[in-house]
């Protein structure tokens, strides 16, 4: 792979390396070295830290051990038919988790009294979390008698996790920077107390999903020996607030240990399986007076010590577990001004006035399945569901107006029934009432979609428009590729979804063919329900195989980064403390031979930054969708092979000679082949037919006469990209001018995001998951300019795809390109 010539190309896309290593920062980073939980704390007492976990989960680095804590394999988000195959790629050796939904608006909790003390000094809980409602002070567990005696964990209003003991003071206090509003997917949170031990800021430990908490806008460590209500004979409570009846939790959580005496570490309870992912783990040493592992907290029972607690009022027995995602309704996900209330978990919908539409967590591209009560008492055109286009990301920039089935409101990316059986899709409206009644109130919609062959069908109360199974009497045939489900409401309408694990009453019970879900009609034959278990077998195994980001000094970077694959690569580094140029590297054009993207200069040599520094790196293959090109131009049409094997969405090109020539870049939606930006610049898209002459294909690309891409004689590197379900994801989105704003669904767990307005004068954003490590706070570079990181609070990384957090650039209101790479398919992904 060479530049000698116009036809030579980089071809290196067969050799994988499967090294992940990553000794970047932790994901939880702070300066703050007291928190940090050092394995051989000398003061620390005999029961910190015991038994069988790992000393790199409480390094007291500020690096964590492997930036693979998170990464997992990638999947796409269709639906597989075998239920053998949709689970021939998890590599969790855990136990199978059961799930529990409380109910804030029905006050579920459980309880227990014990009836003697045990250690208030030194425990450990553990549990998984799914949040329902967000913005909401919701409690998670505690104990006590008063507001001026409790010890609790919750999450505030801000959407930050919060542990403290108040008796009029805090006796410890901890409010994290981080804030938890990913309801796509469960997290596990492990608090670890030993006030026992002599380093203050050892004596109080938070993980989250195995990482270390050590950044907190609030930090009060204990004194020696102070206690806490937890393990003393004062009610315990999981789902409300000890000092009062309020402030119920709204969500799911899974496998409840409370360990009496011993201070352990969240490796007891989870761990890393072969492919990276977070999973369970069990954990059955019953020592300790009011030790517990209650493992369905729908039932309370304890399988440990008999301590077994009180449930009131729920919370209900559910399928969604860690072990099994199911599809909710997504609250990061609606139309802008729409007060859509979502509650039971986010299973229920409901709108008191004007109109909105609200979008779900799962997308899907294979066969799928759910259901629909209305709770509306009068029918006429006031709720529609069905399905919406998952790949155009607008549904949260505007408010879509009336009913689909009046002109002024139908949409062309939705397709939906509404309560008259009308048939709806852009300006096509068919009337299915005479084969299906009106869906009215305590009715049942059924929803079976086929996307890809195109086919929806609708059906009421166990009766179809057609025969799903066997593919006729669709009610469309035109679906997208991938849809996600969705549903219209206007003023006073209400619905309950089920997506497997439904909040109304079901009479008979069916899961799927997989038997995966609960529901009250049959699901046809083939298809599924929206849920983890579900989703196709991904085809990368684990994506910090094939890219990934490292931090490190300027003096380390380069090495830091070459070390992470063997073949062919691109590594792009930047100084993340001061304001010095991006440098783009790779094997191709050699590995000291240095590109800069915030400047037109011709190659130079690579100089090593001098403040700290993060590196960006793809291993080039066909697999990862990411090829390398050198080329030579001649200034006459033509076209340039490449290896990716399907047709490029974007094409970043760059004149190694010529230090007056910008970086020519192509994406698939600009308006057409005929126009170009500029990596180097913040100018909006241009039209010029003589840059790409002809569109790419899956084995070239077209160059015109233009010295953009094509000087005659001049040494060119071109970086190809193409999406790969689970791990790649190229496309665009329009800005909602909003802090609430527009959400990207990319089927995985961003680890990096390049975005820009192809509209107006703007930056190209860089954002990763390792230099901050933790929402909101995903710090800002650009490839266009050579500044120093910013510390705007600008974009959330979720469990399946990222959320501008910001009102202005990159969300004001216009369409922005953006190349997203994983950090975890959303089948194996935990919250963030």
């Amino acid at each position: 792979s060479s530049s000698s010539s116009s036809s030579s190309y980089s071809s290196s896309s067969s050799s994988y390396s499967s090294s992940s290593s990553s000794s970047s920062s932790s994901s939880y980073s702070s300066s703050s070295s007291s928190s940090s939980y050092s394995s051989s704390s000398s003061s620390s007492s005999s029961s910190s830290y015991s038994s069988s976990s790992s000393s790199s989960s409480y390094s007291s680095s500020s690096s964590r051990s492997s930036s693979s804590s998170y990464s997992s394999s990638s999947s796409s988000s269709s639906l597989s038919s075998s239920s053998s195959s949709s689970s021939s790629s998890t590599t969790s050796v855990g136990p199978t988790l059961e799930g529990a939904l409380f109910d804030s608006g029905s006050s579920e909790y459980i309880t227990r009294t014990p009836s003697s003390a045990g250690s208030l000094t030194t425990l450990t809980i553990s549990f998984w979390v799914k949040r329902g409602a967000l913005g909401s002070t919701q409690y998670l567990v505690g104990a006590g008698t008063g507001s001026t005696a409790e010890s609790v964990i919750f999450f505030n209003s801000s959407d930050q996790l919060v542990v403290y003991k108040y008796t009029g003071s805090y006796t410890y206090h901890y409010v994290t920077n981080a804030v938890f509003r990913d309801p796509g997917a469960h997290m596990h949170i492990v608090v670890t107390f030993d006030t026992t031990n002599g380093t203050a800021g050892d004596r109080v430990k938070i993980t989250v999903n195995g990482e270390l908490i050590t950044s907190f806008t609030t930090e009060t460590d204990p004194a020696d020996s102070a206690t806490t209500y937890y393990n003393s004979t004062d009610p315990h409570y999981v789902g409300r607030r000890p000092a009062a009846a309020e402030s119920y939790f709204d969500g799911y959580v899974s496998d409840l240990y409370i360990i009496d005496g011993t201070a352990l570490a969240a490796t007891n309870f989870g761990e890393l399986d072969t492919n990276g992912h977070w999973v369970a783990k069990s954990y059955e040493t019953a020592t300790g007076t009011n030790t517990c592992h209650i493992a369905d907290l729908s039932t309370g029972v304890d399988s440990l010590n008999s301590n077994d607690w009180t449930v009131t009022s729920g919370p209900a027995s559910v399928e969604d577990s860690p072990t099994n995602n199911f599809c909710t309704l997504l609250p990061t996900w609606q139309d802008v001004g729409a007060a859509i209330t979502l509650s039971e978990g986010n299973l229920r919908s409901s709108l008191s006035s004007s109109t909105g539409r609200q979008l779900a967590s799962f997308a899907c591209d294979n066969k799928f399945y759910f259901e629909v009560k209305n709770l509306t008492a009068s029918v006429g055109n006031n709720i529609a569901a069905g399905v919406w286009d998952a790949t155009q990301a607008t549904i949260g920039t505007s408010a879509y107006g009336g009913s689909p089935a009046t002109s002024s409101g139908a949409n062309a990316q939705e397709w939906v029934l509404t309560d008259r059986a009308t048939a709806c899709n852009d300006s096509t409206y068919t009337d299915l009432s005479g084969t299906l009644t009106d869906w009215g109130q305590n009715d049942i919609l059924m929803v079976a979609g086929d996307p890809a062959n195109g086919n929806l069908w609708f059906g009421v109360n166990g009766t179809w428009s057609g025969d799903p199974a066997a593919g006729t009497g669709a009610a469309f045939t035109n679906l997208p590729s991938l849809i996600i489900p969705i549903v219209f409401h206007s003023g006073g309408s209400d619905a309950q979804w089920d997506f497997g694990c439904p909040q109304f009453s079901i009479t008979s019970g069916n899961a799927d063919g997989n038997g995966y879900g609960n529901f009250e009609y049959a699901p046809p034959s083939g298809f599924l329900a929206p849920c983890s278990a579900n989703l196709d077998t991904p085809t990368i195994a684990d994506p910090s195989d094939y890219f990934d980001v490292v931090i490190d000094t300027g003096a380390n970077i380069k090495t830091t980064a070459e070390a992470l694959f063997t073949g062919n690569y691109l590594e792009w580094i930047k100084d993340r403390d001061n304001s010095n140029n991006h440098q783009l590297i790779d094997t191709v054009r050699g590995t000291s031979a240095v590109l800069q993207s915030n400047t037109t200069a011709a190659e130079t040599t690579y100089s090593a930054p001098s403040g700290n520094s993060v590196g960006w790196v793809w291993k080039e293959g066909a697999t990862p969708g990411f090829d390398i090109v050198s080329y030579t131009g001649n200034a006459t049409n033509r076209t340039i092979n490449h290896n990716l094997g399907v047709t490029p969405e974007l094409i970043i090109t760059k004149n190694r000679d010529d230090g007056a020539k910008n970086w020519g870049s192509w994406h698939k939606d600009l308006t057409s082949i005929s126009y170009y930006m500029f990596l180097n610049t913040t100018g909006s898209e241009s039209s010029n037919s003589t840059v790409w002459n002809t569109a790419p294909t899956s084995s070239v690309f077209g160059l015109g006469t233009s010295d953009i891409a094509n000087a005659n004689t001049n040494d060119y590197i071109a970086y190809l990209f193409a999406s790969v379900d689970g791990f790649c994801k190229v496309g665009s989105y329009e800005g909602n001018g909003s802090a609430d704003g527009s959400f990207i669904w990319c089927g995985f767990r961003p680890a990096y995001v390049l975005c820009k307005s192809v509209d107006s004068t703007s930056g190209w954003h860089i954002y990763d998951y390792k230099r901050e490590g933790y929402n909101v706070d995903n710090d800002r570079l650009e490839a266009d300019n050579s500044a120093a990181e910013g510390t705007g609070d600008e974009i959330d990384f979720l469990s399946n795809g990222f959320k501008l957090r910001i009102a202005t650039d990159p969300n004001v209101s216009e369409t922005y390109i953006y190349l997203a790479m994983a950090e975890a398919p959303f089948k194996y992904a935990n919250a963030r």
